[in-house]
């Protein structure tokens, strides 16, 4: 009480030390389950400690959303709410389906509100009712990660987030796309020109390929998107075979990111593209040896299983990434934004994909 802004640990030790375990406020050891005995009699793990904290009102049990239409197959509920019960918090996480932003007002300033998921069609509208937007979402021009955090003076501030370009980060690492570092730039492309096309040019860009080429149906619509970024993202449009043939070897595609939706055929003029990029590599660069990297598609519609862009792919050897491990990733950062825990990332995508994991 002399000085108390020196730490204090104050533990009693042993098995009738536990509650002096969970009430301890610095640099409280604990165990793991992952070991084969515990540490030390009486010692708890992180969740076991927050469990007995939520038992004694020390954790409030909050309320988290996804927001948007349609949701109901979305797997975010089984990710979240089994990411809260492994890290021992009280909190829910549920559906609120709707296309009007002006719907969640109320939900998202209520005391109990811990956080929130926004998809389609409010990554936009959302934004409008925040106090802060973080750079990378308002460059994105998308807010998915709704997050919560108190004032020392009590007040609530709503800051967005964007994890969607996170996500594709980590899916596409995980499937061997290590992005550049300096010494050789690497090609990309994105296919699509909506909002997750955004988000994906962000992500590879921050992964350090460049150029990154656009394809699509509407070539005026994706010059006008590659125009909105700043000119460091190199970004190029590719609207016929003509200009893949006058590519050099060097500049093809290594990663691709798939933002069409996954179950309406591929226009003819860009599926021809599209192919020519696929199987652009007649060269010794991207023949596929013992020390070469498979390409990587990173596909963002869920259904089907396999799109029709992952067909196109598969068919010219690359490798194929489906959007859902885009979502476990995404999911992630949104956890570790409302709650400072890093899940593991195996147990997040078991909670997503289940025995396809």
């Amino acid at each position: 009480k002399t000085h108390p802004e020196i730490p204090l640990i104050a533990l009693n030790m042993g098995e009738h030390g536990k509650l002096s375990r969970i009430t301890n406020r610095f640099m409280t050891p604990v165990s793991s389950p992952a070991l084969p005995v515990v540490a030390a009699p009486g010692q708890l793990s992180a969740a076991d400690i927050r469990r007995g904290l939520s038992l004694i009102g020390e954790i409030e049990p909050k309320k988290f959303y996804l927001f948007g239409s349609p949701i109901s197959q979305s797997r975010s509920p089984a990710l979240h709410n089994a990411l809260f019960a492994q890290s021992g918090l009280p909190h829910e996480y549920g559906l609120f389906e709707t296309t009007e932003a002006k719907d969640i007002e109320k939900i998202i300033r209520a005391p109990n509100f811990g956080g929130g998921s926004v998809t389609i069609p409010l990554k936009l509208d959302v934004m409008e009712l925040l106090d802060h937007v973080d750079p990378a979402a308002r460059t994105i021009g998308a807010v998915n990660t709704l997050v919560p955090t108190q004032t020392a003076d009590g007040k609530t501030i709503l800051t967005g987030y964007n994890t969607d370009w996170q996500g594709m980060t980590i899916a596409l690492q995980f499937a061997g796309a290590e992005g550049n570092n300096g010494v050789l730039k690497e090609a990309a492309m994105v296919i699509g020109g909506g909002g997750t096309a955004r988000a994906a040019i962000y992500a590879l860009h921050k992964m350090g390929y460049s150029p990154i080429y656009l394809v699509g149906r509407n070539t005026s619509k994706l010059q006008t998107l590659a125009d909105s970024f700043d000119a460091s993202c190199n970004i190029e449009v590719l609207s016929d075979t003509e200009q893949v043939s006058k590519l050099s070897p060097d500049r093809h595609p290594v990663v691709a990111i798939g933002t069409i939706p996954g179950d309406s055929p591929i226009d003819p003029a860009m599926r021809e593209t599209l192919c020519s990029l696929f199987e652009a590599g007649n060269n010794p660069r991207d023949i596929p040896g013992p020390d070469d990297k498979a390409k990587v598609l990173l596909e963002m519609a869920y259904k089907p299983r396999v799109t029709s862009l992952m067909q196109l792919a598969e068919n010219s050897g690359w490798k194929t990434v489906p959007g859902l491990e885009a979502l476990v990733g995404q999911g992630v950062h949104q956890f570790k934004h409302w709650t400072d825990i890093t899940p593991l990332h195996d147990f997040s995508r078991k909670a997503v994909l289940g025995d396809e994991a």
